[in-house]
């Protein structure tokens, strides 16, 4: 009888102990539930108000001051034994960069010296029967006739009838188309007219060329400037400014510069007006053709500012983390650089959130995590 009621006591504390163990432990799991859902974790910056100068901002690209492309006036094959200039290639001011073949040229123009030597020649003697007083200038003349050396200079006429007589041998006609000739003779060298570089070449030793083609294209080296989109509201104070600092995308100094001109048309990607800057190169640096520099321009003095990520402000507002809780609290914008901003109106040690939250729960807990 006994061990049927320990039995039965038994089954009695098994089903007692079903119907509760669920219950006692529920509430355990909902409180770990509700305690992890009621914390959120969210990005902020601690404010420290500081002086800032304001710049204005704005990027650019190096060109060089002068490129231009290298033609001849003349045909003819460049001299083997010219250099091979490549892109990069460096040249000093004079130097020759290309020499087309001349002696053809030279021939010519010796055989039409002693032409012009002969038609002086046979004019003598009726100089000095009908000019006699002008016989031994144009003997002077002849005798400094060289077939091998520029024409000397023609003798004037003393009166008009000497000098019909001249134009009717043809001599003044002959005499200055050899001249054009000789001058021709330095178009068949290419001299650098400044110190720079090869941008691109297009013909070799032994090529052939023809006038007005393309052979290279070269710039100045020793002297660059840099092309800057900018804001025709901030135009007048560039204008203004006695210099800006050019930076590299890292910050460096490259140097300074000052404005120079500015272009008349918009342009219509940027909606700003192109300008250009003199480029003086701080000590020691290197200015490369196609460079990228950020231009700065200081316009005045920010006090009890900070910067924050652009997107930390919203429609002129930010988000305070304060007591576990986020408020909303106005700002005032000094100025704008890439990606960041310019603010004043918060107090030192006020922790901002660097991603404003689209929706703030009273009911949350939120920590800040610095970054």
């Amino acid at each position: 009888m006994k061990t049927r009621q320990f039995i039965i006591l038994g089954v009695i504390i098994v089903l007692l102990g079903l119907i509760y163990f669920p219950i006692m432990s529920t509430p355990e799991v909902e409180d770990k539930k509700t305690l992890t859902e009621s914390v959120n974790f969210v990005g902020v910056q601690e404010v420290n108000n500081k002086i800032h100068q304001n710049k204005i901002t704005s990027y650019g690209q190096v060109l060089p001051n002068s490129q231009m492309d290298v033609t001849m006036k003349v045909q003819g094959f460049v001299e083997r034994d010219m250099k091979s200039w490549k892109p990069g290639m460096r040249f000093k001011k004079n130097e020759v960069l290309f020499k087309v073949e001349r002696v053809d040229a030279l021939y010519s123009i010796i055989a039409r010296r002693s032409a012009f030597t002969t038609l002086v020649t046979n004019i003598l003697p009726d100089i000095k029967l009908d000019y006699p007083s002008e016989f031994d200038k144009w003997e002077r003349f002849l005798y400094t006739l060289d077939p091998l050396q520029e024409l000397p200079p023609f003798p004037k006429s003393a009166t008009n009838k000497e000098k019909l007589f001249i134009a009717s041998r043809n001599l003044p006609t002959e005499y200055y188309n050899i001249k054009a000739a000789e001058n021709q003779l330095d178009n068949y060298f290419y001299l650098a007219p400044f110190d720079g570089t090869i941008v691109s070449s297009f013909a070799e030793p032994g090529s052939m060329v023809s006038p007005g083609m393309r052979l290279a294209t070269i710039a100045k080296t020793t002297d660059f400037e840099v092309k800057a989109p900018i804001a025709t509201a901030q135009l007048p104070l560039f204008q203004r400014a006695e210099f800006v600092e050019l930076t590299d995308p890292n910050g460096k100094l490259i140097g300074t510069g000052k404005l120079l001109r500015t272009s008349e048309v918009i342009n219509q990607q940027t909606q700003s007006i192109d300008a250009y800057f003199s480029l003086n190169a701080s000590g020691g640096e290197s200015i490369y053709q196609g460079m990228f520099l950020n231009l700065l321009l200081d316009i005045e003095t920010m006090e009890n500012s900070m910067i924050l990520p652009e997107n930390a402000v919203i429609n002129g507002k930010v988000q305070v983390l304060e007591d576990s809780l986020i408020l909303t609290k106005p700002v005032n914008i000094l100025n704008r650089k890439v990606d960041s901003v310019y603010v004043t109106g918060l107090q030192n040690g006020a922790l901002i959130l660097l991603e404003p939250l689209t929706t703030i729960r009273d009911s949350v807990k939120y920590v800040g995590i610095a970054k």
